[in-house]
């Protein structure tokens, strides 16, 4: 089997997006390829997920990573990190058969044999890079983990739950007036999230309750709508085929959303903390409200999702690591 290291580590914010999709990827990956997990060693929590879903994992610390990553001198890399370092870039290039980069914003010239972007709006990126680079972006490279794509779908009707995901100081406001209306919300706080406790102390009542990232696949299917940000979860949820309003909390997310909404995937809402959240609420009701347009949401979820794109990523990336 082709040897693969993976090194992988948390983002500031959607901490553990890079675990989540390489999870989706490994999980075609592993039917060919002998998969390795490299993770900073303070990032524990990211770490016990990837062992309870049975990978194999080595850790490294920030003065010895070269000194790690040289035992792997031969295999395959894919790299998802936040983490800019073109040393280790450089050494990686000289060790290793084959480099992939999961990279999101095209701010850096990499020198890599492949480039993959699972955002919707990479399509509007260019990348520098050699004419031998393969980029894979957008609706064709999406990662999405198996058991989302497989859980099942909800029946589109009536809305009486919303799921909510709770990960920024900005959504504190609309969950706090949203609660007060005649919804039972389903509260996920996201893994880093540090006022969750403060949230769930002082934002409670019968219509509400709160779960941790773990327990999402859970509830989904419990929900008839979700008020999501633009994350690595949005993307799971999009398997799942539960129609959303998506949440924009920074600039790009702008561009990210108008993207979605374009290809009906999500409706859009203005930015949380700028816009009134009165406004905000009146969009929640009247898509709470439109049976027609969810269903034809969760429709066009199904089309997407039907296009096997992590099956195609993966087959790429054998390719290149066979040639």
């Amino acid at each position: 089997m082709m040897k693969v290291l993976i090194k992988v580590d948390e983002y500031k914010r959607n901490r553990l997006k890079a675990f989540y999709r390489m999870d989706a990827l490994a999980q075609v990956l592993k039917q060919n390829c002998d998969i390795t997990f490299l993770c900073n060693q303070d990032n524990r929590e990211s770490i016990e997920y990837l062992k309870m879903r049975n990978y194999n994992v080595e850790e490294y610390s920030e003065s010895r990573l070269l000194q790690k990553v040289d035992r792997f001198r031969g295999s395959n890399l894919i790299i998802d990190s936040p983490n800019k370092m073109s040393s280790f870039d450089t050494h990686c290039k000289r060790i290793f058969n084959k480099t992939i980069y999961i990279d999101e914003k095209c701010d850096r010239p990499l020198h890599c044999d492949m480039i993959i972007n699972p955002l919707f709006l990479a399509k509007e990126l260019k990348y520098l890079v050699p004419a031998s680079c393969l980029v894979m972006s957008g609706e064709d490279a999406m990662l999405i983990r198996d058991e989302f794509i497989f859980t099942k779908k909800i029946h589109v009707e009536e809305v009486h739950t919303i799921l909510f995901l709770l990960d920024h100081v900005r959504t504190i406001d609309m969950l706090q007036k949203l609660s007060e209306y005649d919804f039972n919300l389903k509260v996920v706080i996201a893994n880093g999230f540090e006022e969750g406790e403060m949230v769930k102390s002082q934002i409670y009542g019968s219509n509400i309750n709160y779960y941790t990232e773990n327990e999402l696949l859970d509830i989904v299917p419990e929900c008839d709508m979700g008020i999501i940000s633009y994350t690595q979860i949005m993307y799971d949820l999009l398997g799942t085929g539960l129609p959303m309003i998506g949440i924009v909390l920074t600039r790009i997310d702008v561009v990210h959303g108008r993207i979605l909404a374009r290809e009906g995937l999500v409706e859009t809402m203005g930015a949380a903390g700028i816009v009134d959240v009165f406004d905000m609420l009146n969009t929640i009701k009247t898509f709470a409200r439109n049976i027609h347009e969810r269903s034809k949401m969760q429709h066009n979820m199904n089309v997407l999702v039907s296009r096997n794109t992590k099956d195609n990523v993966a087959y790429r990336i054998e390719e290149l690591f066979k040639s």
